[in-house]
């Protein structure tokens, strides 16, 4: 599928989309403003250091969740993961994993990290797809956000590279902390900038445009099996032109496929000279 596969799409207005692809591993980052409860994921992660959130959570799949919970506890009072069953959530699985804060750097940017391994390799390990974190230490421990933001994307896009395996990875933020979100914005195209093409364009103004608060950053699939795997895969594309709907993502790949392949026949021309 080449570097074209990976689509990465922020509506910044209902006016534009401003697109970035990256061929890092397999798998899909998504930054939402929104809450951790609504997401209709396999799995949504909390952590036992906010009360706020814990309680939030636990409050919100109800009494079975938290009954659970605290037979958990009783078992281990110090426990690293207490998985718990959803409840009444959209989703699969609740898992609550240990992680403290510190105002100390290194030690911060290592806890963030493990607490992003640790609940990456659970997902994976339970044999799930999907799953969304919250914004750990962007709102009442006072941790330096830029760090927690950085070592954050950092963790999952190294994870999602090590683990070779399709997963979905959502990082769910307060709908009031247009601040924070905005710095994930920035910072998911900022870790690899030279791997990084960037194509920006305007919908065709017969479309109909969405005005969701959403940043989308697909990590493609590179492997050979899935190369050979889509071989052909154009061949079985078919859209009904009388029906002429439109895919906003299929859009995206186009342009970036085309974009790509210009590039491509540029460096075969001139290498033929």
């Amino acid at each position: 599928m080449g570097a074209a596969a990976g689509v990465f799409a922020k509506l910044w207005s209902p006016q534009e989309i401003k697109t970035r692809f990256s061929d890092i591993g397999k798998g899909t980052i998504e930054v939402e403003k929104g809450s951790i409860i609504t997401q209709n994921v396999d799995v949504i992660i909390g952590t036992s250091s906010s009360q706020n959130l814990k309680n939030a959570i636990l409050d919100a799949a109800g009494p079975v969740a938290r009954t659970a919970y605290n037979a958990e506890l009783r078992k281990d009072p110090q426990p690293i993961l207490i998985s718990i069953p959803s409840g009444e959530l959209p989703c699969k699985k609740i898992f609550l994993i240990k992680w403290r804060p510190t105002h100390d750097e290194g030690q911060l940017r290592k806890s963030i990290a493990d607490f992003v391994s640790n609940a990456i390799k659970y997902v994976i390990e339970h044999g799930f797809t999907s799953v969304a974190f919250p914004a750990i230490g962007c709102g009442d421990h006072q941790c330096s956000t830029e760090l927690v933001i950085t070592t954050m994307v950092k963790e999952m896009i190294y994870q999602i590279q090590t683990q070779k395996v399709l997963l979905l990875v959502k990082i769910i933020v307060q709908a009031e902390r247009q601040d924070i979100y905005e710095a994930f914005c920035k910072e998911i195209p900022a870790v690899k900038p030279d791997s990084v093409a960037f194509v920006n364009y305007q919908l065709p103004e017969t479309w109909d445009r969405s005005t969701r608060d959403k940043l989308r950053f697909t990590v493609s699939n590179t492997t050979h099996e899935s190369e050979s795997s889509n071989e052909g895969e154009d061949e079985n594309l078919n859209i009904d032109d009388e029906e002429q709907t439109i895919n906003q993502q299929l859009f995206i790949y186009t342009i970036a496929h085309d974009s790509a392949f210009a590039d491509c026949e540029l460096t075969s021309n001139n290498n033929d000279e």
